[in-house]
């Protein structure tokens, strides 16, 4: 009897742990063009969509490190940003900015802190970006409506000397009035036209 009570809860465990692990990785491929993929999910207490890009860059780690640690230029490549600001560098692994977004009319533009912090798992050899909205520490500007929460993560891995894959995953409320249907139905758009305007700003040469 007790051993059949040991093998209830075991298989009962392992149900449990396949919901668990299916639901974490239960993830929708929404586009796929030019080595950029982009997949989505939905995760409870948010209504946008959980996002994640995967995409190959031909360049080198180094570079790709470079353009991510200069945030005045990602007006240059991010999709919709009109400005940045560095507000705090402790070091070159951490990293406090400001940043505005346009929205499209009759929406209020936003903007928000955001925390970055990289580091390299020496186990397989990962760059890690970590991002956070910071939005409690800083005044509200009547003027924008603030990015309430956010957190992101790149993971950069090298393939060779001059060539990567990066994976972009985010999770956002974006603050406002906003109808969530509508930024799910477009939500492929804004990484999709990052990734491209991070290509072509890298082929300039301007971050070796």
């Amino acid at each position: 009897m007790f051993i059949l009570i040991k093998r209830c809860f075991f298989l009962l465990f392992l149900c449990f742990w396949f919901e668990q692990n299916f639901a974490q990785n239960n993830w929708t491929e929404v586009r796929n063009e030019q080595q950029i993929k982009v997949f989505t999910r939905k995760v409870q207490g948010y209504a946008i969509h959980e996002l994640k890009i995967v995409a190959n860059f031909n360049v080198s780690a180094q570079q790709f490190y470079a353009l991510l640690m200069n945030v005045s230029a990602q007006p240059d490549y991010l999709f919709s940003c009109i400005k940045t600001d560095l507000i705090q560098s402790k070091n070159k692994q951490e990293q406090i900015y400001y940043q505005q977004l346009k929205m499209p009319w009759p929406l209020k533009n936003r903007d928000g802190y955001f925390k970055q912090i990289s580091y390299t798992n020496a186990l397989n050899k990962t760059l890690v970006f970590e991002i956070k909205a910071i939005a409690h520490l800083y005044p509200i500007d009547q003027d924008f409506v603030r990015v309430p929460a956010l957190t992101a993560t790149w993971k950069v891995q090298e393939l060779s000397k001059n060539a990567i894959v990066g994976e972009y995953q985010v999770l956002l409320d974006s603050g406002g009035q906003i109808p969530a249907w509508l930024v799910n139905l477009f939500i492929d758009k804004a990484p999709f036209e990052t990734v491209l305007n991070m290509r072509k700003l890298l082929a300039t040469g301007r971050f070796k």
